[in-house]
């Protein structure tokens, strides 16, 4: 009877014990903020799938350059002949230069927004094809007014904060601000207004697709939420959607209000899921 009794205590025992400890499984809310965040930006809005990385010289912009060598009709060289003007180089005597148009071009009309000539020196073999063009200033990107902008990634929240179990509720929610004033300058062009934050985006690392949603959510009210199948370590992404219209003024082109398009910024989190099963023993 003894022995019936102990091996009946026994199997309850180990259909209650996990094979791992249960610190900080499945329970506890935690936040985690994240030290540099990836920025994606739109020029328009994300619906139609052109981002580009904040860095990326080749991402929208609101005003190009082009330089055009001035020429004339008839002179010394068929078909037409440079304009010349007089250039003076770190106080010397005067000299002749090549003539050079700088447009400003306003890529979102087309149109050319402000136009200035440039003399730059000629150089030793005088002809036309020689002359050098100059390096026109380089207005910034979208991206690299968002960057230099530097708002805040959110912060993730998570419940269970440190691993998480399959099969159970993992919670998601965000912290961070609603506005920001924006004040930057980038290669002298300066750009100030405010940023104004539309949503989130919410991403569990587990191929299961994206959430989003207008509101941060909370511990108790989560803006997002996932039942992890299989264990792993799981990389969680919370973006915050920001939209935003500034004031830049800078080197050749007019002082305009314009609007940055629509960005994400990133916080990642790298995070843990378990299997808890029990044993029973015979």
């Amino acid at each position: 009877m003894f022995l019936k009794s102990l091996a009946v205590a026994t199997i309850a025992l180990a259909c209650s014990a996990p094979t791992v400890a249960a610190a900080d499984h499945g329970t506890g809310d935690g936040t985690f903020e994240t030290d540099t965040a990836r920025i994606s930006v739109w020029a328009t809005n994300h619906t139609d799938g052109s981002a580009f990385a904040s860095g990326d010289p080749d991402g929208p912009r609101r005003w190009r350059m082009r330089v055009t060598l001035d020429e004339t009709a008839g002179g010394l060289f068929p078909g037409g002949s440079t304009v010349y003007c007089i250039i003076e180089i770190n106080g010397a005597q005067p000299a002749l230069g090549h003539q050079y148009t700088v447009d400003t071009i306003d890529t979102q009309s087309g149109e050319v927004v402000r136009s200035s000539k440039r003399c730059e020196p000629l150089i030793p073999e005088d002809v036309p094809a020689s002359a050098l063009p100059p390096t026109p200033p380089t207005p910034p990107t979208f991206g690299e007014m968002w960057e230099s902008a530097q708002i805040p990634a959110p912060t993730i929240g998570l419940n269970p904060k440190g691993v998480g179990i399959t099969g159970l509720h993992t919670r998601l929610w965000a912290i961070g601000p609603d506005i920001v004033t924006v004040t930057a300058t980038v290669r002298g062009y300066t750009t100030t207004g405010y940023a104004i934050r539309t949503g989130y985006r919410f991403k569990f690392g587990d191929g299961s697709g994206v959430q989003n949603t207008t509101t941060s959510g909370t511990s108790s009210v989560p803006a997002a939420t996932r039942k992890y199948q299989k264990k792993g370590t799981y990389t969680i992404e919370v973006g915050s959607l920001w939209v935003a219209s500034v004031r830049v003024s800078g080197p050749g082109i007019p002082t305009t209000t314009t609007s940055l398009g629509e960005a994400i910024i990133i916080a990642e989190h790298s995070y843990k899921v378990v299997e808890v099963r029990s044993q029973i023993i015979n």
